[in-house]
C-alpha cells in the first residue's frame, strides 16, 4: 500500500467496495472464480481480491461495505462471509448488500433479477417483470443475510442493507417480499447530487469557492431539488 493512498482515504469510516468488487455485471457464480491476491492482475472481471479489501480495512480501521455478486451461489456467499469473519478486525462492523442498483435497467444484474423473479412467479400482474426483479432482489437479499448471520453467529457485527431507489413504491416491494424487512438493518437509496458542478459555464466561479461554500451549496441542493 502506498502511504499517500492510505492517508487520502483515512477520513472515510465506511468504504463501499462496489467497484473494487466489479459488482456491475459480475460474471462470478462460484468461489473458485474469485480473484486471488497472487492473480496476475487485480483488474479482473471478478474484482479485486477480498484479502486486499480486508487488509485495507484493517490498516485504516474502516468498516467495509460488500456487494455480493448477483449470480453468486450460496457457497460463494458462505465462503466470503467466513473469510471476512476470520480476518477482519473484530472491532469493525461489516455492511452487506445484494449486488448494486437492482432497479437500474442499464445493469445486467437488474435484467437477471427481472428474469429470475418472473420465473419464480413474483410478478403479480404478469406484465411487470421489473416488479418481479425488485421482489426477487428482496428474496435473495434475505437469503444472503441469513447466511452471513449463520457464519457470524448473529448480527452484532453485520449491517444488512436493502438498496433501492429514492422511491417508496420500489422500496416497499423489496422489503415486503418474504418479510425481508424483519431481517434488514438499513435502507440505502440513490439520490445523486452535485452533477451540476460539472457545468462548464460555472467552473471558473466554483474554482474560487471555499470548501464551506461548496458544502453549503451541496446541502442546499439536497434539501431543495433532490428532496422535492
Amino acid at each position: 500500500w502506498h502511504d499517500d493512498f492510505l492517508q487520502r482515504w483515512l477520513p472515510f469510516p465506511v468504504v463501499r467496495f462496489m467497484d473494487w468488487g466489479s459488482t456491475n455485471g459480475s460474471p462470478v457464480r462460484h468461489w473458485s472464480e474469485r480473484t486471488r491476491p497472487g492473480s496476475q492482475t487485480q483488474a479482473m472481471a471478478s474484482g479485486v481480491a477480498l484479502e486486499h479489501m480486508i487488509d485495507y480495512c484493517n490498516r485504516t480501521l474502516s468498516e467495509p461495505w460488500f456487494c455480493m455478486p448477483h449470480m453468486a451461489d450460496d457457497d460463494y456467499i458462505r465462503q466470503f462471509a467466513t473469510m471476512v469473519r476470520d480476518n477482519l478486525n473484530p472491532s469493525l462492523k461489516c455492511y452487506v448488500e445484494y449486488s448494486n442498483e437492482i432497479w437500474n435497467s442499464i445493469f445486467e444484474q437488474t435484467h437477471y433479477c427481472d428474469s429470475v423473479g418472473t420465473e419464480q412467479g413474483l410478478d403479480p400482474s404478469g406484465t411487470h417483470p421489473w416488479e418481479a426483479g425488485w421482489r426477487y432482489s428482496g428474496r435473495r437479499s434475505k437469503q444472503i443475510f441469513q447466511i452471513w448471520e449463520e457464519v457470524f453467529g448473529g448480527t452484532d457485527r453485520i449491517v444488512r442493507v436493502i438498496a433501492s431507489q429514492m422511491n417508496s413504491f420500489v422500496t416497499d416491494r423489496k422489503l415486503e417480499q418474504d418479510t425481508v424487512y424483519k431481517y434488514t438493518d438499513a435502507v440505502a437509496i440513490a439520490p445523486y447530487f452535485g452533477g451540476r458542478y460539472n457545468d462548464a459555464g460555472r467552473l471558473a466561479e466554483i474554482a474560487t469557492w471555499s470548501v464551506d461554500q461548496l458544502l453549503d451549496s451541496c446541502l442546499a441542493h439536497i434539501r431543495g431539488d433532490v428532496r422535492s
